[in-house]
C-alpha cells in the first residue's frame, strides 16, 4: 500500500481518518496519504518500493547474442506495453495480460506501463492479487472501521481508470474469492476500464503430456490461469486484455540456432619456444 507520513496525528499512520458526515461517521483517506513529500509519487497508486523506479528505459531484454528468442520476445513485449500506454484511449482492448517469464520482469514491465498511464493523467492503482482479495474479504469484519475501509477500497476499484493486478492466480482461491475476481474483471470489461494483469501461470494447458514413468496420466491436470480464476473469468479477461508473452514459445525456442563454438584460447605471450 502507499506510504504515509510518520507521526500523523489525524490517522495515527494508518492512512485512514474518521470524519463526521450528515449520515454519521465515515472513514476516508487521510490528507497525509498524498501530502507526504518523502514518498515517491508513484507510491500513491500503490506501486511497491522495489518497483517505484521501474521504467521502460531500464527494462532489460537481455542480449540477442546470448538468447535471441528471449530477447525478441521481451523487446516485443516492451514495445507493445509502451504503445498501449501511449495510445490508451484509442486502444480497442483496454488491458494487457503479461504472462510467463520471470516474476520480476513481468512486474517491472507492468509497472512501467501503469506509471506511464499515470503520467498521461489517468487515475491508476496497483494491487497484488492475493492482497486485494484479503483486503476485500474484510468487508465482513465485525470491526466497523475495518469493514468501511474494505468497502471504500471496493468503491475505489470500481472508479479507478486503470487497475494493475500483479501475480494473478498466485494462490488457489475460495469460491467466494473466485466470484469476487470474476466480478472485478466483468465490471472493467463492461465499463471499458483499463486492466493490466500479470501471471506466471500458463494461459492454456501444455499440449505435450508427461510420458509413462513420470506421472500417472489420469492424475495429470495442468495448472493454468483458468484453473485458478475460473474458465469464464479467463475468457472475459482475454476478451478485455491483449496477451503479452514474456518468454518465447516452444516453437521459437526450437528454432534457436546453435551457439557457435568458442574460439580457441590465444597462444601464450611470446609464442612457444623452439
Amino acid at each position: 500500500m502507499p506510504l504515509k507520513s510518520a507521526g500523523c496525528p489525524r490517522c495515527q499512520d494508518t492512512g485512514w481518518a474518521e470524519v463526521t458526515t450528515p449520515h454519521g461517521t465515515a472513514v476516508v483517506r487521510c490528507d497525509c496519504y498524498r501530502r507526504d513529500e518523502r514518498a515517491s509519487r508513484y507510491a500513491q497508486i500503490g506501486v511497491p518500493p522495489r518497483f517505484q523506479k521501474a521504467t521502460f528505459h531500464d527494462f532489460s531484454a537481455g542480449s540477442p547474442n546470448e538468447n535471441k528468442p528471449e530477447y525478441d520476445t521481451l523487446t516485443a513485449a516492451m514495445l507493445a506495453a509502451k504503445q498501449f500506454a501511449d495510445n490508451y484511449l484509442e486502444s480497442k482492448r483496454k488491458g494487457l495480460l503479461f504472462h510467463g517469464g520471470t516474476a520480476g520482469k513481468r512486474t517491472h514491465l507492468a509497472v512501467a506501463t501503469l506509471k506511464l498511464c499515470a503520467d498521461h493523467g489517468f487515475d491508476c492503482l496497483f494491487f497484488n492479487y492475493s492482497a486485494l482479495l484479503e483486503a476485500l474479504m474484510e468487508r465482513a469484519d465485525p470491526n466497523p472501521t475495518v469493514a468501511e475501509r474494505s468497502r471504500e477500497l471496493a468503491r475505489r476499484l470500481a472508479e479507478v481508470d486503470i487497475l494493475l493486478l500483479d501475480s494473478m492466480g498466485e494462490h488457489r482461491a475460495t469460491e467466494w474469492a473466485l466470484d469476487l475476481i470474476g466480478r472485478i474483471v466483468t465490471h472493467r470489461y463492461n465499463e471499458a476500464k483499463g486492466l493490466i494483469a500479470t501471471t506466471g501461470l500458463a494461459l492454456a494447458p501444455d499440449t505435450q503430456l508427461p510420458g509413462p514413468g513420470t506421472i500417472e496420466m489420469r492424475a495429470y491436470r495442468p495448472d493454468t490461469l483458468g484453473n485458478r480464476v475460473g474458465q469464464d473469468c479467463l475468457a472475459r479477461l482475454l476478451e478485455h486484455c491483449a496477451p503479452v508473452p514474456m518468454q518465447p514459445s516452444a516453437e521459437e525456442r526450437a528454432r534457436r540456432p546453435p551457439r557457435s563454438q568458442a574460439p580457441p584460447p590465444p597462444a601464450a605471450f611470446g609464442g612457444a619456444r623452439r
